[in-house]
C-alpha cells in the first residue's frame, strides 16, 4: 500500500528513475511524481490537503513548492560528483556552456569541476530561471545568445534538444537520495509526535471551563481555548494577535481582582477573576498564561459547594451509644475518646475508609462541653483549591467586585464556640497548610480582603484514611502541621479486627433499615452471622451496611437466613455442605441458594468457570463437582 506521508516531485525523468530505484531497494512505497514546475506545484497543494506531511523536490520546483505550499519541503541536493559528470559530458561538445537553474550554489560546483578536470580559463555561465517567464522562453533566449550546451532540469534540457542543441540533465547520487529520505522520515516522525502533543494540549485546554489565554511578551494573544474565545469574541480557527487589554476593553470585561479599578463596573460589563502566570525562559520573559473565570460562575459554584458542605446541618447527631460493639478493641478506643472529649486539644482520628471516623467525631463533640454549640463538618476533598480559603476563612464586603454585599463568614467562624470537623485532612493542598497551621496555633483567622484579625474559639477534630507520616516524608504534608494535629489520636480499628462486634453492628443496622424501608426483620440466623464474620470487609462497616440493607430489602419473612444471603449475591463459605431448611416465608432451600449463587457467579464472569470459582472462594474442581450435583451446565 502506498505511503503518502512523504511524496517526491521532480521534473526530471532521469532523477525520478533513480529515486524509484532507491525506493524499491529500500522497500519504501512513497509516491514519485514526474511533473513540470507548475503542474508539480498544483500536485503539491493537492497532496498537502490530503494528509501528506512532507514533499521532497529540487530546482525551481522545490523553490515554488516551498514558497506556496503550507507543509515542510526538503530539497533533494546534487553532489559535486554529479556536477563533474555533467561538466565532462558538456565539454565533449563545446565550451559555450550555460547552466540554467534556481540556485547559483550548484553552478559553483560546476565551475570547480573545471579545475578538477584540469581545464583552465573555461567558465560555465549561470542563468537563474525566473518564475515570471516560461522556461521555454528563457531557454530560447540563451540559445539566441550562442550557447551550444545547456545544463539544467528537464524542461530546459528538453527544449534545447528539440532545437538542435545539447541538453545535459543532472542525476542524483543514490546515497544522497537515501540520506535525504532518512532525514525526511525522522522529521515526519517528529512532526507526528508534536502533533500528538498538540492534540493532547488542545484536549486539556478544551476541557477546562475557565478561559485560558497565552500572550507573548508584547501581551498579544496567540492562543486561546474555546471558553476564552467565547468571552473575548475571537472566531474559532483564528489567531487574534490583539493586545489582551484591548480585547478586554472592547468586550467590556472587568477584572474584579485588579486593585487599580476604583469605580464599580457598569451593569452590562462582564466581571471576571483574572490570574496571570509569567513564562520565564532563560531568565527572559517570553509571555504569560492568563486564566479567566466569570464571577457569576464562581459564585454559583461556591453556593453549590457550601450547600454540600453544610447539608448535614450544624448539629452532631451521634453519640458514643450509637457506636455498636462491646469487644475489647472498640471498648478501649471509646473509653479513650470519651476522655479526650473533656478537653479542647486537637484530635486526629485515623482509620480505614468506612470505619466510622465521623461517628467518633460527632460523639466526641456531643460528649464535650461544646455539645450545645455548632458542629461544622467539612469534607476537604470536595473543596477546590481556588475556593478553599474563602470557604474556610470567609471574605469581607468589597473584597472583590461581585462579592456578597455583607461579606461572608467562613466555616471556622460558623463553628465559633463549637467544633469544626475537617474530614480527609490529607487532601488539603500544601499551599493551604501553612494558613491552617496558623489558625490552629493562634485560633485566629483573617478574612480575604481584610487586615483585621478575627479570634475564633473552636475545637478542631480532623480525620484521615491515609498515612500522614508517610505523606510528611514524601513532602505532601507539612511536618509542623502534622504534629499540631496529632495531639490526641484516635485510631479506629478496621472491622476485620473486631469480628466479635459484627453481630451487634448487624442488628443495629438491620433495625435502621427496617425503619427506613418499612420492613419487619426481627432476627438474623446464626449461620448468616458466622458467614458475615468470615468475610474480610475491606470497606468495613460501610460495606457491611450495604450488604445488610440489600438483605433487609430481599428478606420476605422475619428471619434473615442463608437463602436471603445467597439471593443478595454473597456466596456460602468454602466447604459449606449442609442443606438449609426452607427459609421462613421464602421457601428456598440451601441447595437452591447454592445453585442461585453459582449461577450468579457464572453470569458475573461471563461463563468463565475458573473466574467464577475464584469469586466463590473455591477450587475449580470443587465448582465442577458442585455444578454436576446441582444439575448446572
Amino acid at each position: 500500500m502506498e505511503d503518502r506521508s512523504i511524496a517526491l516531485i521532480m521534473a526530471s525523468t532521469l532523477v525520478c528513475n533513480t529515486v524509484r530505484k532507491v525506493l524499491k531497494r529500500k522497500g519504501l512505497s512513497y509516491p514519485v511524481y514526474e511533473l513540470s514546475t507548475w503542474r508539480g506545484l498544483e500536485k503539491a497543494k493537492e497532496l498537502a490537503e490530503n494528509g501528506t506531511r512532507m514533499i521532497i523536490s529540487h530546482g525551481l520546483t522545490y523553490e515554488m513548492i516551498r514558497e506556496n505550499v503550507g507543509i515542510p519541503t526538503m530539497a533533494l541536493p546534487f553532489s559535486g560528483i554529479e556536477a563533474a559528470i555533467a561538466v565532462k559530458a558538456a565539454l565533449r561538445h563545446s565550451k559555450r556552456i550555460i547552466h540554467m537553474g534556481a540556485s547559483r550554489s550548484l553552478n559553483q560546483y560546476l565551475n570547480k569541476s573545471l579545475t578538477l578536470l584540469g581545464i583552465e580559463g573555461a567558465k560555465i555561465d549561470f542563468h537563474r530561471l525566473s518564475e515570471n517567464r516560461s522556461s521555454d522562453e528563457q531557454t530560447q533566449q540563451r540559445i539566441a545568445e550562442g550557447y551550444e550546451v545547456i545544463i539544467g532540469g528537464f524542461p530546459t534540457v528538453n527544449y534545447a534538444r528539440s532545437h538542435g542543441k545539447i541538453g545535459i540533465e543532472f542525476d542524483v547520487d543514490e546515497f544522497v537520495i537515501e540520506g535525504t529520505l532518512s532525514t525526511a522520515e525522522e522529521l515526519v516522525q517528529k512532526l507526528r509526535e508534536e502533533e500528538a502533543k498538540h492534540e493532547l494540549i488542545n484536549a486539556i485546554l478544551n476541557s477546562i471551563s475557565d478561559g485560558i489565554i497565552a500572550i507573548d511578551r508584547d501581551r498579544r494573544v496567540f492562543l486561546a481555548n474555546p471558553a476564552a474565545r467565547h468571552l473575548l469574541k475571537i472566531p474559532a480557527g483564528t489567531d487574534d494577535g490583539t493586545v489582551l487589554e484591548a480585547l478586554l476593553r472592547k468586550n467590556r470585561i472587568v477584572n474584579v481582582m485588579d486593585g487599580s479599578v476604583r469605580r464599580p463596573p457598569q451593569s452590562d460589563a462582564t466581571r471576571v477573576v483574572l490570574k496571570e502566570v509569567p513564562v520565564i525562559v532563560g531568565e527572559q520573559l517570553q509571555g504569560s498564561v492568563v486564566s479567566m473565570a466569570k464571577v457569576e460562575e464562581i459564585q454559583e459554584l461556591e453556593s453549590k459547594i457550601r450547600a454540600r458542605i453544610v447539608q448535614k446541618g450544624l448539629v452532631a447527631k451521634s453519640t458514643f451509644d450509637d457506636i455498636a460493639g462491646t469487644g475489647a478493641a472498640i471498648t478501649k478506643i471509646k473509653e479513650r475518646a470519651k476522655v479526650y472529649a473533656r478537653y479542647d486539644s486537637t484530635v486526629l482520628i485515623t482509620g480505614e475508609t468506612g470505619t466510622g471516623k465521623e461517628l467518633f467525631a460527632q460523639s466526641i463533640h456531643n460528649e464535650s462541653r461544646r455539645k450545645k454549640q455548632p458542629f461544622v463538618a467539612v469534607n476537604c476533598a470536595t473543596l477546590p483549591e481556588n475556593l478553599m480559603e474563602s470557604e474556610l476563612f470567609g471574605y469581607v464586603k468589597g473584597a472583590f467586585t461581585g462579592a456578597s454585599k455583607e461579606g461572608k463568614a467562613g466555616l471556622f467562624e460558623s463553628a465559633d464556640k463549637g467544633t469544626i470537623f475537617l474530614d480527609e485532612i490529607s487532601e488539603i493542598p500544601i499551599s493551604m497548610q501553612a494558613k491552617l497551621l496558623r489558625v490552629i496555633q493562634e485560633r485566629e483567622i483573617i478574612r480575604i480582603g481584610s487586615d483585621t484579625v478575627v479570634n475564633v474559639d473552636v475545637r478542631i477534630i480532623c480525620s484521615t484514611n491515609r498515612d500522614l507520616l508517610r505523606q510528611v516524608r514524601d513532602g505532601k504534608f507539612k511536618e509542623d502541621l502534622y504534629y499540631r494535629l496529632c495531639v490526641l489520636e484516635v485510631v479506629v480499628p478496621p472491622l476485620r479486627e473486631r469480628k466479635e462486634d459484627i453481630a451487634d453492628i448487624a442488628r443495629v443496622l438491620v433495625g435502621r433499615f427496617n425503619r427506613l424501608h418499612g420492613k419487619n426483620v426481627t432476627d438474623i440466623a446464626p449461620e448468616v452471622l458466622r458467614r458475615l464474620e468470615a468475610m474480610p470487609f475491606p470497606g468495613n462497616i460501610r460495606e457491611l451496611g450495604n450488604i445488610l440493607e440489600r438483605m433487609t430489602i430481599l428478606c420476605e419473612g422475619r428471619v434473615m437466613d442463608m437463602g436471603v444471603l445467597a439471593r443478595s449475591g454473597i456466596p456460602p463459605s468454602p466447604g459449606e455442605r449442609k442443606s438449609a431448611t426452607p427459609e421462613q416465608g421464602g421457601g428456598v432451600s440451601f441447595r437452591e441458594a447454592q445453585a442461585s449463587t453459582i449461577i450468579r457467579a457464572l453470569e458475573q464472569t461471563g461463563g468463565n468457570k475458573a473466574a467464577a470459582a475464584r469469586l466463590l472462594g473455591v477450587d475449580t474442581s470443587t465448582l465442577w463437582r458442585k455444578m454436576k450435583s446441582l444439575g448446572i451446565r
